[in-house]
């Protein structure tokens, strides 16, 4: 099997552990593959943190574009978070916040979450080349804040609000238009609600840090 580059997108050896131009972990080849059935896997547009990638592919028999993102097999808590993120990001509906249209696990033990395919770039790359005006910096904000509180409505707290998980695309004339990612250890902290058919207990590992430590509350 082959591997790519992240950065060049350059194809190698599967042995290689990474890219010799430019240093990269090289990440498993997987174009090609169909994800339960129904998501041919096309680009690898990027990867993230726990060696998770995510992929441009198409969804059949709709025809339609989607991203999904992999990450390795696993179990215990770390598989349970996951399901737990998927399912309350599928239950928020808010133009801020990433639709996300399926989850679950491939047949080799992959966990796979496919949400809807954004254009442009993640506030952190933003940032890396300077700052920007406070009139920007406020109308970002604005719609960061409105995604939240559709979420805090609904007894949902993301819990890893940070540059790199929020999204900038431009939608109707609006070049900063603010999509919220990764609900991925968003904690749900009222288990009445109408959004589980049974009480959701704790699953964060007592002692255990979720989050990016500068970005966390006090």
């Amino acid at each position: 099997m082959a591997a790519i580059c992240p950065k060049c997108r350059s194809r190698f050896d599967d042995r290689l552990p990474r890219c010799p131009h430019d240093g990269r972990p090289l990440v498993a080849d997987l174009t090609g593959l169909v994800v339960s059935g129904r998501y041919t896997l096309r680009e690898l547009l990027g990867v993230g943190g726990m060696d998770s990638s995510v992929w441009l592919a198409m969804q059949q028999p709709v025809q339609r574009h989607v991203a999904i993102k992999l990450l390795p097999p696993t179990d215990g808590d770390s598989a349970d978070r996951f399901a737990r993120g998927a399912r309350i990001a599928s239950n928020l509906s808010h133009p801020h916040i990433t639709v996300v249209h399926d989850y679950g696990r491939t047949e080799d033990g992959k966990l796979f979450l496919v949400m809807e395919l954004l254009e442009g770039r993640v506030l952190h790359d933003v940032l890396r080349s300077g700052g920007m005006p406070v009139e920007r910096a406020l109308h970002i904000t604005d719609q960061v804040l409105k995604a939240l509180d559709h979420a805090h409505r609904r007894n949902v707290v993301h819990r890893d609000i940070k540059p790199g998980n929020l999204f900038l695309s431009t939608r109707n004339d609006d070049p900063d238009f603010v999509k919220v990612l990764d609900f991925g250890i968003a904690r749900f902290i009222d288990a009445d609600d109408a959004f589980f058919e049974e009480p959701l207990e704790e699953i964060t590992t007592t002692r255990q840090i979720c989050g990016t430590p500068q970005y966390m509350a006090p």
